[in-house]
């Protein structure tokens, strides 16, 4: 609801109406997003002007073409990698792995709260580290965790009711994983999904991304189960999860 009440108060896309020569409406748009930094509205308004220029004077651009296949890829590709990194379905999990360490579902409240915190960090820092740092920064803290995880897993019992130093460190790398994963993958695909493609092609090439990325949401959801069971029966119950 408050969505639907927010995007109200948006003014039509800079993108939207410039391609369709509306470019005094543009300009206002990109007042109201850029209200206080001037040359980065300027900047937007010429490549708004570039990008309307090029489109009426040359065939309608389209996505397969050659000249956008690197962008293309990397912009698909970083989806894809967004949910084969196994982020989606440990949260599908959560519930449960944190029921096995007998802690239920106030953890579970807490990971929404949590994912909320390390996202904001990650938007307070990106332009300073960089998106690609972030990345490799993200990913090497998801294998950590996760092998920490398949280690403190290893011969865990549930140890009965209250906190043990186990179940404090299964709780602390659960958490480790979803921080590294908000502060990378998580914001910074739908990041680069937006910057990557040239204005002419970006509504087609971002509806693809988003797309991809759903599809293979649900291809990672329904086989994930079908793996860690056919994992279980190579490396064990405790490190299928990791694998």
């Amino acid at each position: 609801l408050l969505l639907l009440v927010g995007a109200q108060s948006l003014p039509p896309s800079a993108r939207w109406l410039a391609l369709r020569g509306k470019a005094v409406e543009a300009v206002a748009s990109l007042a109201f997003v850029y209200p206080n930094d001037v040359d980065a509205r300027d900047a937007a308004a010429q490549e708004l002007a570039v990008a309307s220029e090029s489109r009426s004077n040359a065939p309608p651009p389209r996505l397969g073409d050659r000249r956008y296949r690197r962008a293309l890829t990397a912009g698909i590709g970083v989806v894809l990698l967004q949910q084969f990194t196994g982020q989606p379905s440990v949260l599908y999990y959560a519930g449960a792995i944190f029921d096995a360490a007998g802690v239920g579902a106030v953890a579970s409240v807490a990971v929404g709260v949590f994912k909320l915190v390390a996202t904001l960090g990650a938007v307070a820092t990106v332009d300073k580290h960089g998106r690609r740092k972030l990345l490799f920064v993200g990913i090497s803290l998801m294998v950590v965790a996760l092998l920490g995880l398949a280690v403190a897993f290893h011969g865990f019992e549930g140890e009965g009711s209250g906190f043990t130093p186990r179940k404090v460190g299964i709780i602390g790398l659960i958490f480790l994983y979803i921080a590294a994963y908000q502060i990378s993958f998580g914001p910074i695909a739908w990041l680069l999904i937006s910057e990557l493609f040239p204005l002419e092609v970006r509504g087609q090439a971002v509806a693809l991304a988003v797309q991809a990325n759903f599809a293979s949401n649900m291809v990672v959801a329904l086989l994930f189960p079908v793996a860690r069971d056919a994992l279980k029966h190579v490396v064990g119950d405790a490190w299928a999860m990791s694998v």
